[in-house]
């Protein structure tokens, strides 16, 4: 049974990788490809995309995967995926980027010779190992017995490898040779359609003078294509656009459209990301050594930091116009923005995507340990909910007030009730972390018990530090809300905590359903 699921996720990758591999080809057949070095490299990597994925795809199959685990079957595959994609496309972005990064010609000769000995050293390197892992080579052994007879095919690989370090020796030859003595070239020598090209080379720090206005997905490309009669605006600054005058300042646009919906202030130049790594370093260099003194130096030093960084700005709303020619128009556009306009929420669903995700590979890796345990599971019988269940009422409790709070802040509500359900959500969170520990503390097991009591501490410890973060969010942002910052200026704080906290109470209860609920029906 455990195995039908890895199974399954080994048959369900190729969807994607299929149509992408689909799509890349339809690029190439629906377009007019010119066959420079770029383009040889990323046909190459489709290529050897194929190969490894086809290879990957075989060892959906149980029984084969059986026989190919842990030989040099797999091996191949993986160097196919990973270099496939990786190595080939990059070098191949290189020598497409070359020119407009250094402002002068790569050599197109010596990159073509770059790319067939790179392929031909990267195919005879890894392709034979297929057929040696299939003959029942095992991986990570150096040495094997004569009677194997894959004597040949190791030395073909041994080759190969070779070849593919003297292709990786040629491209930074190339490279010395174009950086020293290549032509100049222009602005666009690739005859590109993007508006990457229209700087000069090297681009200069700021891009454009004054932000352009696109009207097309082509825009080098709008006199010939004569699409529509809108042209797109861009160059040295002196055509009219919105003025950003105020520290680092860009503008954010709808998805779609690309309308220009926001300003957003950039961050300004500062010592505290220097000094955040000061502490990160501290912190777990206090883990390998085993102490708790820097470990818990290097822990203040993060959140001191960190909640300096954080700390919003009072601020007047300030609103800038579309145009720098007519100033008095009522087109304008807000600075700083919340909710979907603003990076800091995107921010925080991409955060809160990757860790639901990490808590849906705990819980799989739960089910998995107790999917392979002969006996009963959990061993020492189904968890109590004497504690649990209240204290899972109590995190549910927590997320409500302070919704509540949020709402009646929005509507207009003083600081006082917003402090209020700040301060009640803080003291339920710590009640629910008191309750937690006094049931980690009755347990008739260790961390290092037995599987199942890894699996119980790592998913229900792994919870407990996000709870940890979270309130730490809602002490500072308690305390920002005492001192008056949010009266004035922005308030994308509020709702940002206020999303984390709820996302933190709905994994708890897919943890208590997995860790409490599930297990009194065994």
């Amino acid at each position: 049974m455990s195995l039908s699921f890895f199974s399954a996720a080994s048959f369900v990758i190729a969807v994607p990788s299929a149509v992408a591999v689909f799509a890349w080809i339809a690029t190439i057949w629906t377009g007019r490809p010119q066959f420079t070095t770029p383009f040889l490299f990323f046909a190459g990597f489709i290529l050897l995309f194929v190969i490894g994925g086809l290879s990957g795809f075989m060892t959906a199959s149980v029984a084969l995967d059986w026989q190919l685990t842990d030989t040099y079957f797999i091996v191949a595959h993986l160097h196919y995926v990973l270099l496939g994609i990786n190595v080939f496309p990059v070098i191949g972005g290189l020598h497409f980027w070359f020119p407009k990064v250094s402002g002068r010609m790569r050599d197109e000769r010596l990159g073509r010779w770059t790319f067939w000995t790179m392929f031909v050293g990267f195919n005879a390197a890894f392709f034979p190992m297929h057929i040696t892992g299939l003959i029942g080579m095992p991986r990570r052994v150096y040495s094997y017995p004569a009677a194997m007879g894959v004597g040949g095919l190791n030395l073909i690989s041994t080759v190969g490898a070779f070849v593919f370090a003297i292709g990786i020796l040629l491209f930074l030859v190339n490279v010395v040779k174009s950086l020293n003595g290549g032509a100049l070239t222009g602005n666009n020598p690739s005859d590109a359609p993007t508006l990457e090209w229209a700087t000069t080379p090297p681009p200069p720090v700021y891009n454009f003078a004054t932000i352009p206005q696109v009207s097309s997905r082509y825009p080098l490309w709008e006199d010939r294509l004569d699409e529509s009669a809108e042209r797109s605006v861009f160059g040295d600054g002196a055509h009219e656009g919105m003025l950003m005058d105020k520290g680092k300042e860009t503008i954010g646009v709808s998805p779609v459209d690309a309308v220009p919906n926001v300003v957003l202030k950039m961050p300004g130049d500062s010592l505290l990301p220097f000094l955040l790594s000061i502490g990160m370093m501290a912190l777990f260099l206090g883990m390998l050594a085993k102490s708790g003194t820097l470990i818990a130096a290097g822990v203040l030093v993060e959140i001191a930091i960190l909640a300096v960084w954080l700390t919003p700005q009072p601020q007047a709303r300030e609103e800038k116009s579309k145009s720098m020619s007519d100033a008095t128009r009522s087109e304008v556009l807000p600075v700083g923005g919340e909710g979907s306009v603003s990076t800091a929420w995107w921010g925080m669903l991409c955060l809160i995507a990757t860790e639901g995700i990490l808590f849906v590979y705990l819980i799989f890796s739960y089910a998995y340990l107790g999917s392979q345990q002969v006996g009963r599971w959990p061993p020492s019988g189904p968890p109590s909910l004497t504690l649990a269940a209240p204290n899972t009422a109590i995190l549910v409790a927590s997320s409500g007030l302070l919704g509540l709070g949020l709402r009646a802040f929005k509507r207009g509500a003083g600081r006082i009730w917003l402090a209020l359900a700040l301060a009640g959500t803080i003291a339920l969170g710590t009640v629910f972390i008191t309750i937690q520990g006094f049931e980690w503390a009755a347990k008739p097991f260790s961390f290092t018990t037995d599987a199942y009591s890894s699996a119980f501490f790592i998913l229900t410890g792994i919870h407990m530090a996000h709870v940890a973060v979270g309130l730490l969010m809602l002490v500072l942002v308690l305390i920002w809300t005492l001192q008056g910052r949010f009266d004035t200026g922005p308030h994308e704080h509020l709702p940002l905590t206020g999303l984390y906290w709820h996302f933190v109470d709905v994994v708890w209860i897919a943890v208590f359903v997995t860790a409490y609920v599930l297990p009194q029906f065994a």
